[in-house]
């Protein structure tokens, strides 16, 4: 969306920088945020901060966007996301940090459908650090922990947290953002606003196994013959990814209970450790014993070791 509508963004006096774009087609400043704290994935020749610095000083626009999920990590190095405050405030700017926080058990199966086409992940693993240890990695779960770490360095009114809700519609999410940007007084020409359809959608549940099998020197298709009755294997092309049980959404409930409850208490902003949708989805499955959902669930943990009677498969996942 700030790639697309630049032009209609510095007529409302916005600057979307090129510097840092990993694409030139996207908005999306990655190389800033690895500059920071992710050397090997760091590029010098797609922009530097101080390049970045020098841009907009020399584009004078009232206000500035820059923007990557991943700085998100940033919050676990303060001194780097400090330096990045202080480049802004270097430059005229007073800066002001958005987050949209997700509810976590749909932010666990995004995130893992995501990490897999590079890492050997096991999902129960996976799963069971975050209910552990509230993150994965520098991934935060727990909410009020990722908050405070920019509150340090931006202070509570350099913070604008929002709800990001992936059952919306896009425009819906982008209009909301448009108004956040807007704050500063720009006032945008919406019927000149160009709205683009969602990207980067989550794999299927297919795909996600055939991505997993691949890494793990496995072939998909026979894993998936078998291990899975027919009834439920044929269930599996193109069916939603889905692989927490009601037993592992209920354990992200109560771990993340306290994190979002004091973020309720003190932002004001209501974050859920599931969506409605997902709770509605796990317990019909378990109440109808939905056996299809139970062997695809199965199937997300068998590959990579041993073959596991199907029996045993649905205890687990029931």
């Amino acid at each position: 969306m700030l790639a697309i509508n630049e032009e209609a963004l510095a007529c409302a006096g916005i600057y979307v920088p090129k510097t840092g774009r990993i694409d030139p087609d996207l908005a999306g400043h990655h190389n800033l945020a690895w500059q920071l704290y992710n050397p090997y994935q760091f590029d010098r020749n797609a922009g530097t901060l101080d390049e970045m610095f020098d841009e907009i000083r020399r584009a004078d626009m009232p206000t500035v966007c820059v923007s990557s999920e991943e700085f998100e990590f940033l919050g676990a190095h303060r001194e780097k996301l400090q330096e990045l405050f202080d480049g802004f405030l270097s430059v005229g700017y007073e800066p002001c940090a958005v987050l949209y926080l997700r509810p976590q058990a749909d932010y666990l199966e995004s995130l893992y459908a995501t990490i897999i086409k590079r890492w050997t992940v096991d999902f129960s693993d996976f799963v069971g650090s975050i209910i552990a240890n509230g993150s994965f990695g520098e991934s935060q779960f727990n909410y009020y922990l990722l908050i405070k770490n920019f509150e340090r360095v931006f202070g509570a009114a350099g913070l604008r947290i929002k709800r990001f809700r992936s059952e919306a519609a896009p425009k819906v999410l982008l209009s909301e953002f448009l108004e956040i940007i807007c704050d500063g007084g720009g006032t945008i020409d919406r019927g000149a606003i160009r709205w683009p359809a969602r990207l980067n959608t989550s794999l299927k549940c297919d795909e996600v196994l055939a991505v997993r099998a691949e890494l793990l020197g496995e072939d998909a298709s026979e894993s998936a013959g078998r291990s899975m009755r027919p009834s439920a294997a044929a269930t599996i092309k193109g069916a939603e990814f889905a692989p927490l049980t009601l037993f592992e959404v209920v354990q992200i409930l109560v771990s993340c209970w306290p994190s979002n409850d004091r973020i309720w208490r003190e932002y004001g902003v209501h974050i859920s450790g599931a969506t409605r949708r997902m709770l509605r989805r796990e317990i019909s499955a378990t109440v109808i014993a939905n056996e299809a959902q139970r062997e695809k669930k199965r199937l997300m943990r068998s590959i990579g070791k041993p073959d596991v009677p199907s029996q045993a498969g649905e205890a687990h996942c029931r």
